[in-house]
């Protein structure tokens, strides 16, 4: 979604995320690798911010409509950022075997 809303919506990528937009395969490949580094992330959700308060002034207009909300796109993207949940399993897992019947 960040690729389309950049290249569809607003028209063009911000020269910090080192993108053009003309190799979908390739750019996609990028925004998969920066999303998996936190600095990268920060730097994402920072030129979303931007972009966002640019729109809100009035200084661009979107092309185009997304079919989610560029707030969301950003708060999703900003989610990478917080701290994941660990949740602990047990050692041993006890399976029921046998023969199960089911009525109709």
């Amino acid at each position: 979604m960040l690729f389309f809303y950049y290249r569809d919506s607003v028209g063009s990528f911000p020269e910090e995320l080192g993108l053009h937009g003309f190799d979908y395969p390739k750019d996609h490949a990028e925004i998969a690798e920066m999303l998996s580094y936190e600095d990268d992330v920060r730097m994402i959700v920072e030129q979303m911010n931007r972009t966002l308060q640019k729109e809100a002034a009035g200084e661009i207009q979107y092309r185009f409509r997304l079919a989610k909300d560029p707030k969301e796109l950003r708060d999703d993207i900003a989610e990478f950022l917080e701290d994941k949940v660990d949740y602990p399993l047990p050692d041993k897992v006890h399976v029921l075997t046998g023969r199960f019947y089911y009525c109709r």
